[in-house]
């Protein structure tokens, strides 16, 4: 199995391999979700950014934050996803550590998420990297009501190398 690149800022018009790159992100998820608009759209937000994994010009994994423009104090993870064959090969952390850069670089002092409350290898993640768990909120998937846990990640102290 190759060998991930390192993860990269994700320019949308700056591809060196459009074809391959342009198409939504081949997970049974956000492909019924996320059309190419969408994420191009995504990745256009100046207030976003979007960091991708790569190995042999496929996409292995994708970060999504995006800066609360109310404050620009606090930024939200949107979304990591690991490709599932690429699991467990520290992908998702270095997708967070572009993302933590990132936001550092823009002024941000804490980063929150929300998570599926049953999603455990999530949330073991999020906590060995260090989020806390704040609170709770519940959406709703048609007519069933869904609870995700709320999590927030100290930025001053992590860019502070106060946390690994």
């Amino acid at each position: 199995m190759p060998k991930p690149c390192p993860t990269s800022r994700y320019d949308y018009s700056a591809t060196p391999t459009a074809a391959t790159q342009q198409r939504p992100i081949s997970n049974p998820i956000s492909t019924s979700i996320f059309s190419t608009g969408r994420q191009a759209a995504e990745i256009d937000d100046p207030s976003a950014a979007v960091f991708v994994a790569m190995a042999d010009n496929l996409i292995i994994g994708y970060a999504h934050v995006v800066v609360r423009l109310a404050d620009e104090r606090s930024a939200l993870l949107k979304r990591i996803y690991v490709d599932a064959g690429w699991r467990g090969r520290g992908l998702a952390g270095g997708l967070l550590d572009a993302v933590v850069g990132e936001a550092g670089k823009r002024g941000v002092t804490h980063l929150e998420l929300t998570m599926f409350e049953r999603n455990n290898r999530a949330l073991a993640f999020y906590t060995r990297v260090g989020f806390a768990a704040i609170g709770s909120t519940t959406f709703m998937v048609g007519e069933d009501p869904q609870t995700d846990v709320v999590m927030q990640l100290d930025l001053a102290g992590r860019l502070n190398g106060e946390l690994a």
